[in-house]
């Protein structure tokens, strides 16, 4: 199960975590986009879910063709972490708290939702 994926906050998350059999896996990714207001407010993934249950076709073709020109304007730096374009394998919740902690000290975006999770699995 997905905890939190690059997708998150509009490709503003550095990691992408999910819970696996025996723990918990977390990949950071190498480099951030530094304009990702490029992408505006909302959240495309959770707009266009709506649209689809909607069934509002014109609407889901508008959204996705907008969205793919706006993902073409971000401009990329390096993630400045000496964590950048790892990955972990984690046997435990406490692992995976202690690792996101150093992550987020470190430099790395990591969103709210996933203390949010530590704290609710805990």
């Amino acid at each position: 199960m997905s905890i939190c994926r690059w997708s998150c906050d509009n490709l503003r998350s550095d990691v992408y975590i999910y819970e696996c059999e025996g723990g918990y896996s977390v990949n950071v990714r190498d480099v951030h986009p530094v304009n990702a207001e490029v992408l505006g407010k909302v959240n495309f993934y959770a707009n266009l879910l709506m649209k689809v249950q909607l069934n509002e076709q014109e609407e889901i073709q508008r959204l996705v063709k907008e969205h793919k020109e706006n993902v073409q304007k971000l401009k990329y730096e390096p993630l400045d972490s000496p964590y950048a374009g790892k990955s972990f394998s984690l046997d435990t919740l406490e692992d995976l708290h202690e690792l996101v902690v150093r992550l987020e000290d470190s430099g790395v975006y990591v969103l709210q939702k996933v203390f949010d999770y530590i704290e609710e699995e805990s």
